[in-house]
C-alpha cells in the first residue's frame, strides 16, 4: 500500500523538477539576451564617448534623418510652433539663471553666437564658413552647402574667459539646441529633437573681431 502511494508522489516531484529545469533554461536564455543588449548599448556609448573626447567626427546612420524639407522653413507651421525665435542666454556655467530677456544687452560674443544660429537657420554656407578662423581650418575642412536648419530651444551658455598676452581674449561657450526633422546635411552627430551640446571657443581680438577657433561636441553642459 505504501509502495503504490509513493509512485504518484514520485511522479509529482519529477514533474516539478522538470518544470524547474525548463524555467531555469528560459531564464538563462532571457538573461543572456539581456546581457547581450546591455553590452551592445555600452559599446555604442563607449564609441560615442571616445569620439567626443578625441573630437573625432561621429556620424549617425542615414535612418536617423528626415528627408530635406522642400520649402522655406520660416513658413513651415509645424516648425514655427516650436518657437525658433526664442533663444536663451545663461551667464552661469552651471546653467542657473538662464533668460530670454533683453538679449541685445548681453555680451558681444553671445550676440555673435545668436547670429551664428541664424546663419545656420538660413543655410548661408558662405557666412557660416567665414565664422571660423585659420586656427580652426588647420584641422577642419570648409563646410559644404547645407539645408536650412530647423533650430529651436537654443541656449547660449557662458563657460569661461581667458585674456592672452597679446591682448586677445579666448571665450568659451556651450551652445545647446534641438533640430526639428534634422536631415543630416549639417550635423550628423545628433538626431531630431535631441540635444548634443557644442563647445565653441571664440577668439576676440583687441579690435573686437570675433571668430570661432573650436567647434566640437562635448559630453558636458
Amino acid at each position: 500500500m505504501n509502495e503504490q502511494s509513493s509512485k504518484p508522489e514520485k511522479n509529482v516531484f519529477e514533474n516539478i523538477a522538470e518544470q524547474n529545469k525548463k524555467m531555469r533554461k528560459k531564464l538563462l536564455i532571457a538573461l543572456v539576451a539581456t546581457v547581450g543588449v546591455v553590452a551592445l548599448l555600452i559599446t555604442v556609448l563607449l564609441v560615442i564617448k571616445a569620439c567626443q573626447e578625441k573630437n573625432d567626427d561621429f556620424s549617425l546612420p542615414d535612418s536617423y534623418f528626415y528627408p530635406t524639407y522642400q520649402g522655406d522653413i520660416f513658413e513651415y507651421t509645424d516648425y514655427l510652433e516650436k518657437r525658433p525665435d526664442v533663444i536663451y542666454y545663461c551667464e552661469d556655467p552651471d546653467g542657473y539663471g538662464r533668460t530670454t530677456d533683453n538679449l541685445d544687452d548681453f555680451p558681444l560674443e553671445a550676440l555673435y553666437l545668436r547670429d551664428f544660429l541664424e546663419i545656420m537657420m538660413h543655410a548661408d554656407v558662405d557666412a557660416y564658413n567665414n565664422c571660423f578662423n585659420e586656427i580652426y581650418y588647420k584641422n577642419h575642412k570648409r563646410q559644404a552647402a547645407f539645408s536650412q536648419q530647423m533650430i529651436y530651444a537654443a541656449e547660449i551658455r557662458f563657460a569661461s574667459e581667458e585674456k592672452n598676452a597679446n591682448g586677445e581674449r579666448t571665450v568659451t561657450y556651450y551652445l545647446r539646441y534641438k533640430l526639428y526633422e534634422n536631415d543630416g546635411s549639417l550635423r550628423r552627430d545628433v538626431g531630431s529633437d535631441a540635444v548634443v551640446p557644442m563647445k565653441i571657443v571664440l577668439r576676440v581680438t583687441p579690435a573686437g573681431e570675433i571668430s570661432i577657433t573650436e567647434w566640437a561636441t562635448t559630453r558636458t553642459k
